[in-house]
């Protein structure tokens, strides 16, 4: 089986490809120094040739690049993977979410993967799974991810009023594994945070685990809620990977 991946350059990309090689699939990497995103052509022959099984998209890029990727692969119906984000849902809007619960983010990141979401169920929605992802949490603080964000400073003012929508990046790797190869298509959500952590008792667990040199301090600032419902439970808790990380350090 094999499967095409954009992003690799990004933070989630590398984590999929090391899952999916791991069960055996192929993987070929789209690289955009090799390979136009505004080439019609050029992405019709590079999908024909490589012929996938799979096609994942991870990659930030302009919206015809998605047009002109589900445009090649509708000759043969080929399966289209979008990884969109929590960030869909404005702050005004109060978890938990449902996938049911329309989106209605107005900040510019938001609005861009909503307008990708729209583009993808209009023109392709019967091959294609939107799945969207919370904040995700790396196993070393390196590009962006949320170890990144706490090793900033030598004292973090965490929230105990916020709820985040997050998983580790391994686990969602697996999930969106897990997702094209037992689920219909459809839009789904990505979230390990099943105990509803606040910010404050994740930065403090994450803190323990990895043994980070931060200061973490407990404030109410930011009274949120924006964890992702997940059904089916796709993904690990973060709270068990944590776990896991404490025995293998103990």
């Amino acid at each position: 089986m094999k499967i095409i991946l954009t992003g690799m350059t990004g933070t989630l990309a590398p984590y999929v490809q090391k899952a999916l090689l791991q069960k055996g699939y192929e993987v070929v990497s789209w690289n955009r120094a090799d390979l136009s995103t505004e080439d019609q052509e050029a992405i019709n022959q590079f999908i024909e040739k490589e012929k996938p099984d799979y096609f994942f998209h991870l990659a930030t890029g302009p919206q015809s690049w998605i047009e002109k990727i589900i445009l090649a692969l509708k000759p043969t119906q080929i399966p289209f993977l979008f990884t969109s984000t929590e960030s869909v849902f404005d702050n005004t809007q109060e978890g938990p979410f449902t996938t049911d619960i329309e989106p209605k983010s107005t900040s510019d990141y938001g609005s861009y993967k909503i307008s990708c979401e729209n583009l993808i169920k209009e023109q392709y929605p019967e091959h294609s799974y939107i799945v969207r992802l919370g904040w995700q949490i790396g196993l070393l603080p390196e590009k962006n991810n949320m170890l990144t964000y706490l090793v900033k400073e030598d004292i973090l003012h965490a929230s105990d009023e916020w709820i985040p929508s997050t998983s580790f990046m391994p686990d969602t790797a697996n999930g969106l594994i897990q997702i094209i190869e037992s689920l219909q298509p459809g839009t789904y959500h990505l979230d390990g945070n099943e105990d509803n952590w606040s910010f404050y008792q994740i930065a403090s667990a994450l803190k323990e685990a990895f043994n980070l040199p931060i200061e973490v301090l407990k404030d109410n600032n930011f009274n949120h809620n924006n964890r992702l419902l997940n059904d089916p439970i796709l993904t690990q808790s973060i709270q068990k990977t944590i776990e896991q990380i404490r025995s293998r350090i103990q």
